[in-house]
């Protein structure tokens, strides 16, 4: 018998996920977790993936992975359910979910197109790349994405140093391009 493979289309992660990586309770490759976990479950279906397909997507051993889950569900992000006798699945819990739901539908979530997760799940970027990566599709205009090094640190939590850093290193593996500049202002686009 032919194993299949989960496919995913793309992903949405939510604001309230969002704000937990924000207030430095979570990791980006938990945000990236939880969001997997969310869209499974939007989908209609629990989350039945194995700690081995999360860790082998996330680029992590099995164990931290697991410890990863852990934390999720200490902060009461998610909980583990069995249905009609059936193996455990994950769930974001049931405010959580509906938080997200709502944020989905009224469009404060980003959205990582399939090419962006297929980036990721081959380590040809890092959890916080695909995050900066994201903000810039999410945040283009007709020319480009325009915020400074500044906002993407407010943005994603992260030091103004470290964004600097992530866009030196995107532009140089050709990931991220400026494709403007007049001085002051320098627009962004995503090569991937």
């Amino acid at each position: 018998m032919q194993k299949t493979k989960k496919k995913i289309g793309g992903l949405w992660i939510p604001c309230p996920i969002l704000e937990f990586f924000k207030s430095h309770k979570i990791s980006a490759k938990e945000v990236i977790l939880c969001s997997l976990i969310f869209n499974f479950q939007r989908q209609g279906k629990g989350c039945f993936v194995t700690i081995r397909w999360f860790a082998e997507k996330l680029s992590v051993g099995e164990q931290q992975a697991n410890m990863m889950l852990i934390n999720l569900k200490r902060l009461n992000l998610i909980e583990n359910s069995r249905k009609n006798g059936r193996s455990p699945y994950r769930r974001l819990q049931y405010e959580l979910k509906e938080a997200c739901m709502l944020s989905v539908r009224h469009k404060q979530s980003l959205w990582v197109p399939r090419n962006y997760i297929h980036e990721f799940f081959e380590r040809r970027i890092d959890a916080k790349e695909l995050l900066l990566l994201t903000v810039v599709r999410s945040y283009h205009q007709k020319e480009g994405c325009s915020l400074s090094n500044s906002q993407f640190a407010d943005h994603l939590c992260l030091s103004y140093d470290t964004i600097s850093s992530m866009i030196s290193n995107l532009r140089r593996r050709g990931l991220l391009e400026i494709v403007g500049f007049n001085g002051r202002k320098r627009w962004l686009l995503s090569c991937v």
